[in-house]
């Protein structure tokens, strides 16, 4: 009985040994930075993005055939500043801070998850007048209004860096933002980018490898 819980002792405790993940170090990008156009429905604009790296792992599983699978998980922490115009509406600026999720695959192609939160500003298109209580009548310079802006938004995109060791990345983003308050409710409106990152250095990055199957 006691050879046997000691053969239970020695099984459990090499299960954890053989799933256990080797660790070594290769490299991570460092600041990211982004230039899309940006289209809210049909309305043209523009999007500039700063990301800087706060988490980095290349996972390579190995499965029973001695196939290969190389994931690349990164986080970035960005901030974005953006603006579109909506003809005989109004012109929109926005600040916005993001939580950059990436996921690539060993052939470059990746997709990515974003929340963000910020700023908006927009200016209304076009002469505004102002009417105060004594009915006096004035033209008001730069008229718009403040909101808090959300954002959530998707890519998908290839990345030149993994296979061909250029720093560019091409992407295609579609998001929803949300500005309030609006009239008391919340303003919903999709947008769509098309862009290109740029990858300037590098720095060490975690790699793990874990064995599946075996």
């Amino acid at each position: 009985m006691r050879k046997i819980a000691v053969l239970v002792f020695l099984l459990s405790a090499s299960i954890p040994a053989f799933n256990q993940d080797t660790l070594s170090s290769v490299s991570l990008k460092k600041i990211d930075y982004r230039l899309s156009y940006t289209g809210s429905i049909l309305y043209p604009g523009f999007d500039a993005a700063l990301e800087y790296p706060v988490h980095a792992v290349e996972i390579r599983k190995i499965f029973k055939n001695n196939r290969v699978k190389t994931i690349f998980k990164d986080r970035f922490a960005g901030l974005n500043l953006g603006f579109y115009h909506h003809p005989g509406f109004h012109d929109n600026l926005y600040l916005c801070a993001n939580w950059t999720m990436r996921r690539t695959r060993a052939n470059g192609f990746f997709t990515e998850f974003l929340p963000g939160l910020g700023y908006s500003r927009t200016f209304l298109e076009g002469t505004t007048y102002q009417v105060d209580d004594r009915g006096n009548v004035s033209k008001e310079k730069w008229a718009g209004y403040n909101y808090l802006l959300l954002s959530l938004g998707t890519s998908l995109g290839y990345d030149l860096s993994i296979k061909k060791k250029l720093p560019v990345s091409f992407f295609t983003q579609f998001r929803f933002i949300g500005m309030l308050p609006y009239n008391s409710t919340i303003y919903l409106r999709p947008m769509i980018q098309m862009g290109i990152m740029y990858h300037p250095a590098f720095v060490n990055r975690l790699m793990r490898n874990k064995n599946m199957g075996k």
